[in-house]
């Protein structure tokens, strides 16, 4: 009896002990996590905003960098450093940039020449308002998460999108609420399939650098523009234009930030998980500057004389033919699986804006 007492006493010892070595062993773990010391890195980031510092108005790109930088600096107690270069001097596109290992981050729109299918989520109709753009686009959105498998395939990874601006109508004729109302002017274009293809539809498309927009202006050479709000007043050309149309035509310019795959392949999930919280946060903070941006710059627009038209809900409903129009024709140059992707943004958008 006692040997089987024996027995059973030292058996128990030995799962008490093994239980023991289990429970330190999870307790270094735990310690290893919390006492887990960010490596020393220098980021090479290629911005496009400008210096927050030199740029005060209409620049939340710039913001949202300078926001960024300073989180990921302070979050990883000093260990990563940001070394942003505003105003895409390292390269036009930082994209590219970062595919051409000049840096290891960026922050900007993806285009087709690195993503062929960028172009898709471009076209007219698909995104209405800033709110919409925010909910689809932004962090996690249905569409977002679209986009960043396209780029997932041309080795780019994003870790979180925040929102870009419309593009509206400009002239001085006559005010535009419907695409008759278009018939016979002369508007600017460039070269941009999406953008020639709609405004070839309804008007006569003038392809024009953007440098040359005033003078054409002036000079009569074109009746009317497609341009980005804020960007028309901050470069004056209230100066030259009577009407403003706002029904948001086109949503682009949405900010990504991106590093290459191979480069989040090679860091570690800690770091991987802070650039992920710190970019989601930043996107956020970039939205609501850029939504206050906006607002600002259209009543700005109003206070400088320029004749503003807000287009009604069947007014808005008479451009669907042209929109629908431009995405089938735009889809079928893209080729590709991008009618398909088309197919599903369109949905997307549709629900979305059936239960708003």
């Amino acid at each position: 009896m006692k040997k089987y007492l024996a027995l059973i006493l030292a058996f128990c010892m030995v799962l008490s002990f093994a239980a023991c070595g289990e429970k330190k062993e999870e307790k270094n773990e735990e310690q290893q996590s919390a006492e887990y010391v960010y490596p020393d890195m220098k980021i090479v980031f290629a911005g496009a905003g400008s210096d927050p510092e030199v740029v005060t108005e209409y620049n939340a790109q710039g913001f949202a960098t300078a926001y960024f930088k300073k989180l990921i600096e302070e979050k990883s107690d000093g260990h990563i450093t940001i070394d942003v270069f505003w105003d895409k001097v390292l390269g036009s596109d930082p994209a590219g940039t970062v595919l051409d290992g000049d840096a290891d981050m960026g922050y900007y729109s993806v285009v087709s020449a690195y993503v062929p299918m960028a172009s898709c989520f471009n076209l007219p109709g698909l995104l209405t308002d800033i709110d919409m753009a925010w909910d689809l686009m932004g962090n996690g959105g249905e569409m977002f998460k679209l986009y960043a498998a396209e780029c997932e395939k041309s080795g780019l990874h994003l870790l979180a999108g925040s929102c870009g601006t419309f593009r509206q109508v400009f002239n001085n004729v006559r005010e535009i609420r419907r695409p008759e109302d278009c018939k016979g002017l002369n508007m600017r274009v460039y070269n941009d399939d999406t953008v020639q293809t709609f405004w070839s539809h309804v008007a006569n498309a003038v392809t024009v650098p953007g440098s040359e927009i005033y003078t054409a202006m002036q000079t009569k050479s074109i009746d009317g523009f497609e341009f980005p709000t804020y960007s028309f007043v901050k470069e004056s050309k209230q100066e030259v234009t009577k009407y403003h149309s706002v029904f948001n035509w086109q949503w682009n310019y949405n900010p990504f930030f991106f590093v290459s795959t191979d480069t989040w392949d090679s860091w570690d999930p800690e770091v991987q998980q802070l650039f992920t919280e710190c970019c989601e946060e930043t996107a956020e903070y970039h939205y609501g500057i850029q939504k206050e941006d906006l607002k600002k710059a259209e009543d700005r627009i109003k206070e400088l004389g320029v004749i503003q038209t807000i287009l009604t809900k069947e007014d808005l409903e008479a451009w669907e033919e042209v929109n629908s129009y431009t995405r089938e024709t735009v889809g079928k140059k893209i080729g590709g699986d991008a009618p398909e992707l088309i197919k599903k943004l369109e949905k997307i958008s549709a629900d979305y804006k059936a239960s708003h």
